[in-house]
């Protein structure tokens, strides 16, 4: 009979392994991904004891001239990474139509992932752009 399913050629994306890492101490994604590849047996660590959450910027089109707050964000202890994808001074932003034209992210753990949401969005507002 016909059987239904979803195939990927690459573990998910949008930083779910940094989620997954840290909502999971201990969790070794990709190693869970080879060991069931091969057959291996796999141990599943227990359920989540924290939370983290990703916030991508979106800015509005025009060249980005420059961004205050970026190294204030980048220092803070619960940032887990963050990321600018477009250059102050030299990024043009246009509209969004996929993930290549975020203009940057920022990935926060936290206790739970109501907080970790919450502080991202408090890191993201104390950004300030100047645009052109």
């Amino acid at each position: 009979g016909v059987v239904l399913g979803e195939v990927h050629v690459r573990p998910g994306g949008d930083w779910l392994h940094a989620l997954l890492g840290y909502a999971l101490p201990g969790l070794e994604l990709f190693g869970l991904v080879f060991d069931d590849a091969l057959g291996r047996p796999v141990a599943l660590p227990g359920h989540p004891v924290r939370g983290a959450a990703t916030l991508y910027l979106t800015l509005p089109p025009g060249r980005l001239l420059e961004v205050r707050g970026w190294n204030e964000v980048l220092v803070q202890p619960d940032v887990l990474h963050a990321d600018l994808t477009v250059s102050p001074g030299a990024g043009v932003v246009g509209s969004i139509r996929n993930s290549g034209d975020r203009a940057g992210v920022i990935v926060v753990g936290a206790d739970s992932a109501i907080a970790a949401r919450t502080r991202a969005g408090e890191l993201a507002d104390s950004l300030a752009y100047t645009m052109a």
